[in-house]
């Protein structure tokens, strides 16, 4: 059997996992992939570093140039993070004839239009199964499974840190805060948790599966973001009455005019199954024009399910080497733009604190029905004896973006409404 040796920049949590598994599991690899991977060697930050539960037997060496030159090594594996170096990396390998396999999703969603065109003019693969979701296939699934659907929606889950929040907030009845200082010390957020809670690492996954499922160029800044971090333990209460919980959503749907590219909290029905998608657990559901709407479910993150998705790739290289087109990534075929906010139209979540005073409701009525925004349910409570202001909350029909945020600016100035109004789409996924 051939022996492809293989170089690993990177060895983290990931990295460590993908060496471990590629050592003990080399016969088993070998079986399903037709080749035999052999690692030749490792760069890292610092080659001194103790790394628990992992001792490598490669050679380590502070110098990713040694394994990319080296005209041994057909696969150079990069699970570094970082869109600066990382690119040099990647850039270098694959002038120099190697394939790719990455876990780096901000460097693809940035750059990746550079370096899919870069490798398929090189003759060379780029994988990155384990760039989105973890150990979910997801990427396979709608390149290879769905490929005689037209793809025109997909929903996600995809950032294990903000659904561990939000799942604790419910569960817990804890703060955002405090959820989130849960989750550090279970190690599944970073001390400067804002990629994850604000939405950027998913922006980054959504990017990807915009590309690779509609065709939609790389373009991770024309994805539309919004914190988790504002959602409070009264609107999980509110949400709870309603017959709904929030999730940080990650959505991609074709219109009439354009795509929609957007990540943020959202209303989800309680019914639904992306509803019962807890902890750091992710999910993605797809709607072809085919097969109608399908999910995905498994482990979003961590060594051995990341790690799962790059051996995959590494699989794949092996069985595709007579026939490379399997794994390339065609141009773009979307020629809709991808809209902005005030042009997408949803059903919201309002909460407000307005005044225990006559003509107040009355007065937000009138503003909703300038602005042809129906309601569909409302929820007053009694008044506060601190300070004589009145919970309210609505949830409206779904309405353009730019009405409602007319109307919410209409509202806001009112004497009698207390504080910012906040303001959560509910959930697409009941059309899927």
């Amino acid at each position: 059997m051939n022996e492809w040796p293989l170089f690993l920049v990177g060895l983290g949590v990931v990295g460590s996992a993908t060496a471990r598994l590629l050592t003990e599991r080399s016969d088993f690899l070998a079986s399903r992939a037709g080749v035999r991977f052999v690692v030749q060697g490792a760069a890292v930050a610092d080659v001194h570093k103790m790394r628990p539960g992992f001792t490598p037997s490669f050679p380590l060496t502070n110098d990713p140039w040694q394994g990319i030159e080296d005209p041994a090594v057909r696969v150079v594996v990069e699970l570094m993070g970082g869109t600066t170096r990382a690119l040099d990396v990647v850039t270098a390998a694959l002038r120099a004839g190697k394939h790719v396999v990455t876990a780096n999703k901000a460097l693809l969603a940035e750059h990746g239009e550079f370096l899919f065109r870069l490798a398929q003019e090189q003759g060379c693969l780029l994988a990155f199964e384990a760039a989105v979701a973890g150990s979910i296939p997801v990427i396979q699934a709608v390149r290879d499974g769905l490929a005689a659907n037209t793809i025109d929606a997909l929903v996600g889950i995809i950032n294990g840190t903000s659904n561990f929040v939000l799942s604790r907030m419910r569960t817990g009845q804890l703060s955002f805060q405090e959820a989130l200082q849960e989750a550090r010390r279970l190690g599944y957020a970073e001390q400067n948790a804002a990629l994850d809670v604000d939405g950027l690492d998913a922006a980054h996954k959504l990017a990807l599966l915009a590309r690779v499922a509609m065709g939609v160029p790389l373009r991770a800044n024309a994805v539309h973001t919004e914190t988790i971090s504002q959602v409070t333990q009264e609107d999980m209460a509110f949400a709870e009455a309603l017959g709904y919980c929030i999730r940080q959503l990650a959505i991609a749907r074709k219109t009439a005019c354009g795509i929609e590219l957007r990540v943020h909290p959202a209303l989800v029905r309680r019914q639904h199954l992306l509803a019962h998608v807890d902890g750091v657990m992710n999910a993605v559901l797809v709607h072809g024009d085919i097969a109608g709407a399908t999910l995905y479910y498994g482990a979003g993150a961590g060594g051995n399910a990341t790690a799962s998705a790059v051996l995959a790739d590494l699989i794949a290289l092996g069985r595709q080497t007579a026939g490379w087109a399997a794994l390339s990534l065609p141009k773009p075929t979307e020629e809709r733009p991808i809209l902005p906010m005030e042009q997408i139209q949803s059903a919201y979540y309002l909460r407000m604190r307005v005044a225990d005073s006559p003509g107040v409701m009355a007065s937000l009525s009138a503003i909703m029905a300038e602005h042809a925004i129906n309601v569909e349910a409302i929820i007053q409570k009694e008044p506060s004896c601190d300070d004589g202001h009145v919970p309210l909350v609505f949830l409206t029909a779904v309405v353009p973006e730019a009405s409602l945020q007319a109307a919410l600016r209409r509202m806001q100035a009112l004497e009698a409404v207390l504080g910012a109004i906040q303001c959560i789409r509910l959930a697409p996924v009941e059309t899927l």
